[in-house]
């Protein structure tokens, strides 16, 4: 979805990384010109740097003194000593449009998706204080887990939760960011998770794109409840066509029938709109969908 910030926010960024073959890299120099209602507001301003690539500007709360449509951010980067020139747009909002729909929600409406390698328990062959190696992992698809939880039952290395950050398939190996007190090893027993959460995000932008086509701007409707009913057979229906095997395998079929559950519903929505921009809900507007797999 479009980048948005808070009118008057001192602390609200907008961010941006430089994915090069499927991986983020790391720029050495990032600076932003912004260009609000028509007008650059500034211009070249060095921007952080996340130690993993991510690129943030904090605007402040002068320079979002009102509620702006469609600006513009320019951002030059230096990658490899070559400079890299990225413009996007963002809005200035009253209230954000916000994703609530979780993996308990799509798993509550599709049952199946438990037995379809949503969790796995296992005992480690080998680690260390920021990994886990286990053969049987490497049944799974790279990145199966990224994102997922971890929960190191027994033995070495045994704690609470963690994120994922990766996942191997050609090792078996599941890779976390904050170090363990001792190193997993042979003794230590674990359940993993996984998110369908690459999926949920997809379908809250393919609705952020169905809505601006239909010239309307997601930010001005009111209530993300609202939404709810619509993303969560999107997100499945994303869900359901990333697991079938073939065209018309029992995944494909659900995937065709949650589009269909989010095609009616989408016809029938009646969202609050507020059209002048008051902050008060003055109308209604029905949107007719277009699908993207």
């Amino acid at each position: 979805m479009r980048q948005q910030v808070y009118k008057g926010s001192a602390t609200d960024s907008l961010k941006v990384s430089v994915v090069d073959y499927g991986q983020k890299s790391i720029p050495t120099l990032a600076l932003a010109t912004i260009w609000i209602d028509g007008e650059k507001t500034i211009s070249m301003a060095s921007s952080a740097i996340a130690a993993e690539g991510e690129v943030s500007y904090v605007p402040g709360a002068t320079m979002l003194d009102d509620v702006y449509a469609d600006c513009q951010i320019r951002w030059d980067l230096t990658v490899g000593g070559v400079v890299r020139t990225f413009s996007q747009l963002f809005d200035v909002v009253h209230h954000k449009l916000e994703k609530t729909v979780t993996d308990d929600d799509l798993i509550g409406e599709c049952p199946a998706l438990v037995d379809e390698g949503y969790r796995f328990y296992g005992t480690a062959e080998s680690g260390t204080a920021l990994t886990l190696v286990d053969g049987e992992l490497k049944g799974f698809a790279d990145d199966h887990w990224k994102g997922g939880l971890i929960r190191l039952l027994a033995g070495a290395g045994s704690v609470a939760e963690m994120r994922l950050t990766d996942s191997a398939k050609s090792t078996g190996t599941l890779t976390w960011a904050t170090s363990l007190t001792s190193s997993v090893d042979s003794t230590t027993t674990y359940h993993v998770t996984r998110t369908f959460q690459p999926e949920v995000d997809r379908a809250w932008d393919d609705l952020e794109v169905m809505i601006r086509q239909r010239g309307r701007r997601p930010q001005l409707i009111i209530g993300v409840e609202d939404l709810r009913p619509l993303h969560i057979p999107l997100s499945l229906a994303k869900v359901c066509r990333g697991l079938a095997r073939q065209s018309d395998d029992i995944w494909w079929q659900r995937a065709d029938y949650y589009e269909n559950v989010f095609g009616t519903r989408w016809k029938n929505t009646v969202f609050l709109y507020d059209t002048d921009d008051d902050e008060v809900a003055d109308t209604e507007a029905r949107i007719r969908p277009m699908f993207r797999r």
